[in-house]
C-alpha cells in the first residue's frame, strides 16, 4: 500500500504540472478572462478569501506558486486596493469573481461555469449536511453516545446466533455451483465417497483402535465382499490398500518372488489381500515414477525402486450423521495414535506423514484458536501506534494533555463495535461464516477506518477554533470540511466489497458481505460516536485535563506550544519539496511509466490457483502430508463418470454405445474413456461392467422398479483414476478435461438417438472438484469484478464530487494503474490468482486517491499544504495497516500470509 500511495502522489504531480503547462503568455491571452486558482493564496498587496471556509489565506512563500498566480491572475498585481478580493467556491477550482476589464466570457466558459455551479451547489449541500450533523453530535455527546451504544448492543446480540462452519466444502464451494450439485447427486444416488485415512508407512496394531469401546475399524470400514453369507464381520474384510496385503498381512510370508509376482499381476488369486480384493501397486507404492522430458511416464513402472509406501484405510461414508460421528471418533483415535507414535516411537531413520478425513476441519479450528494471542498483540501494537500518531508527543508536561490515548482506544473500539454489529446482523439473518473471516475483518475495517480518523483529527488540529466559536461549532465545521471526503472513501470501499459478493465461493462471498456492512456501520459510528468523543476530547484539552485522567489537570504556566510531529516534519521538510522539485517531475514519471510497462507485461503470466498446502499452517501434520503426497503419490484421485438413468440396457445398440468389448462402437462410452487414458498413459480405468463381473459388487449400479414391477437399471458410474496431480493448475485442468470427455459422451448418446426421448446426462465426479471449480472461471470473474469496481469508483467519485468528471476519471485511472502494478508484483512475489487475491485486487484502497483529489479540488489546500496535511494522514494510516502486520509474520496460517503479501 505504500507503493499505492507513491503512485497517488505521482498523479497529484501530474495534475500540478498540467496546471503549469497552460501558464504561458500565448495561452493566457487566449484564455477566458475569468482567472482560476486552486487553493488559497495571498500576494504582497492583496488577499484572497476562500468563501468555502471563510478564512483568510496565509501568505505564500513558494516562488513557483507566486509565479503561477501572476500568470493566471495578473490583475491581482495591477494596483488593486488592499481590499480582499472575493473568491467563490466551485467544483474543482476557486474562480475569481472579478475579471479583467474588457474581458468577455466565451460560451464554453459559460457552460463550464454552469457545470461548476451545479457541482459547487452539491458540494455545499454535503458540507452543510455534515456540518449540521457534526455540530449536533458534538453539542450532545453524552446522549449521542448512549443512543449509539444501545444500537451497538442490540445488533451485537446477533453474534450469539452466528453459525460458524469449518467444513471445507461449505467454505469453498457454493451450493448452487455445478460441482456441488453433481456431488450432491452422486451422494444421493450412490453413497458419499469414502472417508480416507492415509499414512505413508505401515505401523502395527492400527486396526485394533477403538475395539474395546465397540467402535473398531470393522464397524466403519468399507468391505466390498462382505455379505450375509460370508459369516461374521472381521477386520480381514476391511479394505486396506497396503503392500503387506500381498502377503496376507503376515510378515512370515514375506518373499521377494511373491512381491515381484504380485506387483506384475495384482489380480493373481495368490496376491489378493485379506479383504479378497487386489492391492493396486500404483496406490500402495509411491515415488517410483521417473520424469522424462518433464512428463511422468506410466509405460514403465519401476515399482521395485519405489521410495515410499502408502497405507490407505477406506472407511464407509454416509449421509447418516450417527455413522459419520462414529467414523470421526475412530479417526480421532487414529490421529492420536499416529501423533504419539511419530513423536515417541518412530525410528530416527524413518519419516511418516498421515492424515484423516476430519483433519482439515480439526486443523482449521486449531489454527483459529492458536492465533488469538497474535491477534491481541497486533491490536495492542496498533493502539500504541495510533496513540502516538494522533497525539502531539513532545517530552514535556503538555504531552500528557495533547496525547490522544483516549481517542485511540475509542477508534479501535468503534472498529470492533462495527465488526460485532456486522456479525450480529448476519447472525440474525442466519448467514454462516468461517473463523478466518472473523479474524481478518477487524484488521481490514481498522485499516480503512483509521485513515478517516487520522484525517478528521488532523483537520481538527489544522483548523483552529475561531473567536466566539464554541467547541461544538468548531467540531461541526471540521466535520463539514472532511465529511464529504470520508463519505466518498467509505462508499467507494463499500461498493468494491459489494462487487466481491458476485463471487460464488462462500468464503469470498461472506467475507465481502461482512466487510461491506462493517465499513458502513464503521462510517456511521465515526460521524456520530467518534465526533461526540472528539468533542469531549477537545473540551478536555482546552481545560488542560490530562488524557485518560480526568481528575487531574496542568497549570497553564507549564503548557508549552505543541510542535509538529515527526511525520508532519518529514512531509513538510523532506518529502514535499522533493516530490515537487523539477528533477522529480522528470524522474518520477519515467520510473512510473517503466514500472507500469513492466507490470503490464508480467500481469498476464500470473499463476491461477491455490497450492493446497497453503490451506494449512506450516506447523500442521496435514501440511507435511500434502508435501509427501505431492512427492510420493503416483496415482491421482479416483473419479467417476456418472450416467443417469433412462437407457434400456437390453437393447444391443445401447450395449454397443456403452461397452468396450469386440463389436462395440468405436466411440462408445468405455472406448472414449479408454482412449483419453491412453493419450496420457497415466490412468487406470474400470468399466462398471468389468467392475461388476470381477467383484460382484453392485455399488456402481442402481436398480429400480419400473411401472410394470420389473427391475431396471438406473443410475450408474464408471470408475477411473486421474493422473498424478502435482501443481495447482493440474487439479483444475483435470476437472476441465473430465468435463470435456463427459460432454463428448453425452453428445454421442444424443447423436445415436438411443435415449428414446429421455434426457440422459453424463458428468464426471471426484471429491476435489468442488474446491477447484472456481478456477475455471477465475479469469472471467477477475475481469468482470475489476471492471465493475472501477466503474463503481468512477460513479461514486463523480456523484460525490459534484459531477466533476475530471476528478472521477483521475481516481479511476489511478486505481486501474495500481491494479496493474499489483498484478505484476503478484507474479514477482509468487502470489497466485484465486478468490483471496481477487478480493485484494478489487479492494485496492481507492480512498487514498479519492482523498487526494477531494482535497486538491475542494478544500483550501494546494501542493505543499496538501502533502503536509492529507499526505501525513494517509501515510499514518498506511503505516498503521502495515504495522498491524508486523506480528503477523509469526502467524502459521499460510492463507493469511498470502493475503498479507498481496495487500502489502
Amino acid at each position: 500500500m505504500l507503493v499505492s500511495y507513491f503512485f497517488a502522489c505521482i498523479v497529484a504531480l501530474g495534475l500540478y504540472t498540467t496546471g503549469q503547462a497552460v501558464d504561458n503568455p500565448s495561452a493566457a491571452a487566449a484564455a477566458p478572462p475569468t482567472c482560476v486558482w486552486y487553493g488559497q493564496c495571498a500576494p504582497v498587496n492583496n488577499k484572497v478569501r476562500n468563501v468555502a471556509s471563510n478564512e483568510p489565506a496565509r501568505p505564500m512563500t513558494n516562488p513557483d506558486s507566486i509565479e503561477i498566480l501572476k500568470n493566471r491572475c495578473p490583475h491581482l498585481f495591477d494596483g488593486l486596493s488592499d481590499n480582499e478580493s472575493s473568491i467563490s467556491s466551485s467544483s474543482g477550482d476557486l474562480s475569481l469573481d472579478k475579471p479583467r476589464a474588457g474581458g468577455q466570457k466565451s460560451s464554453s466558459s459559460s457552460s463550464s461555469a454552469a457545470q461548476i455551479s451545479r457541482g459547487a451547489t452539491f458540494r455545499q449541500f454535503l458540507e452543510y449536511l455534515f456540518q449540521r450533523l457534526g455540530t449536533f453530535f458534538a453539542l450532545h455527546p453524552v446522549s449521542s453516545l448512549a443512543i449509539m451504544m444501545n444500537f451497538v448492543i442490540v445488533l451485537s446480540y446477533g453474534t450469539t446466533m452466528l453459525d460458524i462452519t469449518s467444513n471445507p466444502i461449505e467454505i469453498w464451494a457454493a451450493p448452487s455451483s455445478r460441482a456441488r450439485l453433481e456431488k450432491d447427486y452422486f451422494d444421493e444416488h450412490f453413497q458419499p465417497f469414502f472417508r480416507t485415512e492415509q499414512i505413508f508407512i505401515k505401523s502395527t496394531n492400527l486396526t485394533t483402535l477403538g475395539r474395546d469401546e465397540g467402535e473398531g475399524l470393522d464397524k466403519i470400514c468399507y468391505a466390498p465382499v462382505k455379505s450375509n453369507f460370508t459369516g461374521p464381520m472381521t477386520l480381514d474384510y476391511c479394505t486396506v490398500q497396503s503392500i503387506w496385503g500381498y502377503f496376507g498381512e503376515d510378515k512370515e510370508r514375506f518373499d521377494g518372488e511373491q512381491l515381484h509376482k504380485c506387483l506384475s499381476n495384482p489380480f493373481d488369486p495368490g496376491c489378493l489381500a485379506p479383504y479378497k480384493g487386489p492391492i493396486i501397486p500404483d496406490i500402495a507404492l509411491g515415488g517410483f515414477l521417473r520424469e522424462d522430458d518433464g512428463d511422468h511416464k506410466y509405460d514403465v513402472k519401476d515399482y521395485i525402486n519405489a521410495t515410499g509406501l502408502v497405507v490407505t484405510f477406506m472407511v464407509r461414508n454416509s449421509k447418516d450423521e450417527q455413522h459419520v460421528e462414529m467414523a470421526k471418533r475412530w479417526e480421532s483415535r487414529f490421529l492420536a495414535f499416529m501423533k504419539h507414535w511419530d513423536e515417541h516411537e518412530r525410528p530416527a531413520t524413518m519419516e511418516i506423514a498421515y492424515t484423516s478425513e476430519r483433519s482439515l476441519e480439526d486443523e482449521l479450528e486449531r489454527t483459529s484458536r492458536a492465533e488469538t494471542l497474535t491477534m491481541m498483540a497486533s491490536y495492542a501494537l496498533m493502539f500504541v501506534y495510533i496513540a502516538v500518531a494522533l497525539g502531539d508527543f513532545k517530552f514535556s508536561f503538555h504531552c500528557f494533555v495533547s496525547c490522544k490515548v483516549f481517542l485511540s482506544i475509542s477508534g479501535i473500539l468503534i472498529v470492533l463495535f462495527s465488526v460485532l454489529c456486522s456479525i450480529g446482523i448476519f447472525g440474525y439473518i442466519g448467514v454462516p461464516t468461517s473463523l478466518l473471516t472473523i479474524e481478518v475483518i477487524p484488521f481490514l475495517v481498522l485499516a480503512v477506518g483509521v485513515d478517516n480518523i487520522f484525517i478528521l483529527v488532523r483537520a481538527h488540529k489544522h483548523h483552529k477554533r475561531r473567536a466566539q466559536e464554541s467547541v461544538a461549532e468548531h467540531v461541526g465545521r471540521v466535520v463539514g470540511l472532511v465529511g464529504p471526503s470520508m463519505l466518498l472513501t467509505s462508499v467507494s470501499e463499500i461498493c468494491c466489497f459489494l462487487i466481491g459478493t458476485l463471487s460464488e465461493m462462500p468464503a469470498v462471498n461472506t467475507f465481502a458481505r461482512f466487510a461491506a456492512v462493517s465499513i458502513f456501520i464503521n462510517f456511521l459510528l465515526q460521524i456520530t460516536a467518534f465526533v461526540s468523543l472528539l468533542s469531549l476530547d477537545a473540551q478536555r484539552e482546552e481545560q488542560n485535563i490530562l488524557d485518560c485522567l480526568c481528575c487531574f489537570s496542568l497549570d497553564k504556566s507549564r503548557i508549552t506550544p505543541a510542535s509538529p510531529g515527526m511525520v508532519s516534519m518529514f512531509f513538510e521538510k523532506l518529502y514535499t519539496p522533493m516530490i515537487l522539485s523539477k528533477q522529480a517531475r522528470l524522474v518520477v514519471p519515467l520510473i512510473f511509466i517503466a514500472t507500469l510497462t513492466g507490470s503490464a507485461l508480467y500481469a498476464p503470466t500470473v499463476e491461477i490457483g491455490l497450492d493446497q498446502r497453503l490451506s494449512m499452517p506450516d506447523d500442521s501434520y496435514v501440511y507435511k502430508y500434502f508435501a509427501y503426497m505431492q512427492d510420493l503419490l503416483s496415482m491421482g484421485p479416483p473419479m467417476y463418470f456418472v450416467l443417469t438413468k433412462g437407457l434400456n440396457y437390453s437393447l444391443p445398440e445401447v450395449q454397443n454405445a456403452i461397452m468396450g468389448s469386440a463389436g462395440c462402437n468405436d466411440d462408445s462410452l468405455y472406448m472414449q474413456i479408454f482412449s483419453a487414458a491412453n493419450q496420457s498413459s497415466k490412468s487406470v480405468i474400470f468399466s462398471f461392467f468389468f467392475f461388476f463381473f470381477f467383484f460382484f459388487c453392485n455399488n456402481a449400479v442402481k436398480y429400480y422398479t419400473d411401472d410394470f414391477g420389473q427391475a431396471d437399471v438406473g443410475d450408474s458410474y464408471f470408475m477411473t483414476y486421474h493422473t498424478p496431480l502435482k501443481k495447482s493448475s493440474d487439479w483444475y485442468e483435470a476437472l476441465k478435461s473430465a468435463r470435456l470427455i463427459a460432454d463428448n459422451i453425452e453428445g454421442m448418446i444424443k447423436a445415436k438417438n438411443i435415449s428414446q426421448g429421455r434426457e440422459i446426462k453424463v458428468f464426471p465426479y471426484s471429491v476435489f472438484y468442488v474446491f477447484y471449480e472456481q478456477y475455471l472461471e477465475i479469469e472471467h470473474m477477475t475481469v468482470v469484478s475489476l471492471a465493475l469496481s472501477l466503474l463503481a469508483i468512477f460513479a461514486v467519485t463523480l456523484l460525490l464530487t459534484g459531477f466533476s468528471f475530471f476528478s472521477a476519471i483521475t481516481v479511476a485511472i489511478t486505481v486501474a494503474m495500481i491494479i496493474v502494478h499489483l498484478a505484476g508484483f503478484m507474479v514477482m512475489c509468487d502470489v497466485s490468482l484465486n478468490g483471496v487475491s481477487l478480493v485484494n485486487l478489487v479492494m485496492v484502497r481507492a480512498h487514498l486517491f479519492s482523498t487526494l483529489v477531494n482535497f486538491f479540488f475542494f478544500l483550501i489546500i494546494y501542493t505543499n499544504d496538501y502533502y503536509n496535511f492529507s499526505g501525513c494522514g494517509n501515510f499514518c494510516g498506511i503505516l498503521q495497516s502495515h504495522g498491524s502486520r508486523v506480528l503477523d509474520v509469526d502467524r502459521k496460517d499460510e492463507v493469511y500470509k498470502v493475503r498479507r503479501r498481496s495487500v502489502a
